[in-house]
């Protein structure tokens, strides 16, 4: 199979992204939910992460432009295909808000006269925390980012 460098370049750029959302999360998820924004354990969380991404950044850059065969500025094509990436990530990501909104207010507010008890003690619940929503944001820019690099490949592959 036949890749282009910006293939390359967006498939690298999407595994190290979705690998350093991981990590955050894997440890986010660990931490207390009551835990600040501005404890110890979330500062930590937050200062380990930026080696990571500097020196994983600095690999995947060397591995993508270790294979470039030359370097070659975005045309109008490629201008063109980040555009329409980008309106697709904008509308997955204002979907999820909405979904997430949605919950919150099923859990919080209007729940009582159209949703069933059983169903709520079940599913709903769930407690708005700093941490939760930053979690949630962070899920949600995850997905809003790997729609967009999912919809770039597409679009490459496509020949648009």
């Amino acid at each position: 199979m036949n890749v282009s460098n910006r293939e390359r370049s967006i498939f690298g750029h999407m595994v190290f992204e979705t690998g350093i959302t991981v990590y955050y999360l894997w440890h986010a998820m660990k931490l207390p939910a009551d835990t600040l924004l501005n404890s110890k354990e979330w500062v930590g969380l937050v200062i380990s992460l930026i080696p990571i991404g500097i020196i994983g950044g600095i690999i995947v850059g060397a591995i993508v432009m270790g294979t470039r065969a030359k370097n070659t500025n975005a045309d109008e094509r490629d201008r063109g295909i980040e555009s329409k990436a980008d309106g697709i990530a904008y509308r997955m990501m204002i979907a999820a808000i909405a979904l997430y909104l949605g919950l919150i207010s099923f859990t919080y507010g209007i729940q009582p006269g159209f949703v069933p008890n059983a169903f709520v003690e079940q599913w709903l619940t769930f407690t708005i925390t700093p941490l939760s929503v930053l979690n949630a944001l962070v899920i949600i820019m995850l997905i809003a980012e790997t729609s967009k690099y999912i919809s770039q490949l597409w679009f490459y592959r496509r020949g648009y």
